[in-house]
């Protein structure tokens, strides 16, 4: 009788700590998956748009600070 507590005990806790360990990696994998989506809105969008104000600017014929419009 004791013996079979202590092997549904254990299975019990073996599915608790398999639950644990995919909690574990979708926790990660969220993290991650947030970082980039974080990298790419903050880091890569503001570079092109930047890049697109710096042609719209040339385009138009503004000259940007520090150079000389030269014709």
């Amino acid at each position: 009788m004791f013996a079979m507590l202590l092997a549904v005990r254990s299975s019990w806790i073996a599915i608790l700590l398999i639950l644990a360990g995919i909690l574990v990696v979708w926790f990660v994998f969220r993290a991650i998956k947030d970082g980039v989506v974080w990298f790419k809105e903050e880091i890569v969008d503001d570079i092109r748009e930047r890049r697109k104000a710096k042609r719209v600017r040339k385009a138009k014929g503004q000259v940007e600070p520090g150079r000389e419009k030269t014709d």
